[in-house]
């Protein structure tokens, strides 16, 4: 979706798409890790935008990250966390929106 927005330059959007796929990655890895460096999980992104409430794990039909096969991609470790913030950071500079850069590199 993110790239897609960004073909046809609507980079707010694309950001946006990008910091929502950070923010589940790190709710993955908050529920897999313990390590004191790593994000709390989607909170720690939602004062970028409200929206990012949505990807927190709280409700009824999460996925259990003992299941084999769910969420293996790259995305969720802490490489792949950072690949996805440096992505949306990008996406938010072409798009001129400096004021939320501060923010997504916290």
């Amino acid at each position: 979706m993110a790239s897609r927005h960004a073909d046809r330059e609507l980079y707010c959007e694309a950001g946006q798409c990008m910091l929502h796929a950070a923010a589940l990655a790190a709710e993955y890895i908050a529920m897999t890790s313990s390590d004191e460096y790593m994000p709390r999980g989607a909170v720690d992104f939602e004062k970028i935008s409200d929206n990012i409430r949505e990807e927190r794990a709280v409700s009824g039909d999460v996925l259990s990250p003992d299941v084999e096969g769910i969420c293996e991609s790259r995305h969720f470790t802490a490489a792949g966390l950072v690949i996805l913030v440096e992505k949306c950071a990008a996406f938010f500079e072409k798009a001129h929106m400096y004021e939320m850069m501060p923010d997504v590199f916290r």
